[in-house]
């Protein structure tokens, strides 16, 4: 008996071995998939070409635009068309997985159009210069990215020449320039990894922050305000009033929506609405229903106080 025991021990050993080396293996051989990915991918749209120096005025315009992730079969979005003015602000609207990052994605050139085109002052932005283009935009996405290294260093990100007073302006207008005053080594104060020792908040309003430091002719809001109170969020509306910049803002809120010169609402990659909050209001289901959604849970949150 007590040899069966031994010699059973040692073939569940050997077992386990065999097992671990396989779990071993297959993760090897998925980190050298994605490693080979990224070593053997073209260039693409990554090339930085030399650009002309010239920003547009930021007129955007969508025509037909389509896209697929590469191995998908299921398109992204179906044949989105609208237009921003220069200075315009434009409200994007969605439940999740509706295309809304997808779509800001296709600005700056992180993805190209499977089909349609995105037209900036006329031009596809095929042609635009990478250099030029992407210096005129300002990108706040979902996550707010912050690096360690002092909040002054983060700032400063966005424009490497600016000085102090242009990285204080652009947090006052951001809402942070308080907060930052408030720290005992004030924008000498060092950010933890990813911004560990901020709150959410304080992360948003940064992001936002570093973004205006660019004086970018296109300003892109992937929900960047979804931590911030009405107060905070109210004022740095007003404060943006003054930014001669386009603004496409990804937002939940219905009172965001509202304050924006036009309202586009995604349903599953397509255009279920696009026009003012009042004419959403008067042609969409699915807008008023968003509306009522959020004009119950204000009632009931204002009931429960």
């Amino acid at each position: 008996m007590v040899a069966i025991v031994n010699y059973a021990l040692r073939m569940t050993g050997s077992f386990s071995m065999f097992s671990f080396i396989i779990v071993a293996y297959s993760r090897a051989k998925a980190s050298a998939e994605r490693m080979e990915e990224v070593l053997l991918a073209d260039g693409g749209t990554e090339e930085q070409e030399s650009g002309s120096g010239r920003l547009p005025a930021g007129d955007l315009l969508f025509e037909n635009v389509s896209f697929t992730y590469e191995g998908a079969e299921k398109d992204v979005l179906h044949g989105i068309s609208f237009h921003v003015r220069p200075g315009e602000k434009l409200a994007i609207m969605g439940a999740t997985g509706s295309g809304k990052s997808t779509l800001l994605n296709l600005i700056p050139r992180f993805f190209e159009p499977t089909s349609g085109r995105v037209l900036l002052d006329g031009r596809d932005i095929l042609d635009w210069p990478l250099k030029d283009l992407r210096n005129a935009i300002g990108y706040v996405p979902q996550q707010s990215m912050l690096f360690t290294g002092s909040i002054h260093e983060n700032l400063g990100w966005g424009d490497s020449e600016a000085g102090l007073d242009e990285l204080e302006e652009a947090a006052r207008k951001a809402q942070i320039h308080d907060s930052v005053e408030r720290f005992p080594e004030k924008y000498g104060t060092r950010v933890g990894q990813k911004g560990v020792n901020l709150s959410g908040g304080q992360k948003q309003r940064l992001s936002i922050a570093r973004a205006l430091v660019r004086h970018p002719s296109i300003l892109i809001l992937d929900d960047s305000t979804s931590a911030l109170d009405v107060k905070t969020e109210n004022a740095l509306w007003e404060a943006l009033e003054g930014e001669r910049a386009t603004m496409l803002v990804v937002t939940q809120k219905v009172g965001t929506a509202a304050g924006a010169d036009r309202i586009l609402l995604l349903d599953e990659g397509r255009v279920s609405g696009y026009g003012t909050h009042q004419e959403l209001l008067a042609q969409s289901e699915l807008y008023r229903q968003i509306v009522e959604s959020q004009s119950t849970n204000a009632g009931e949150v204002n009931g429960d106080v």
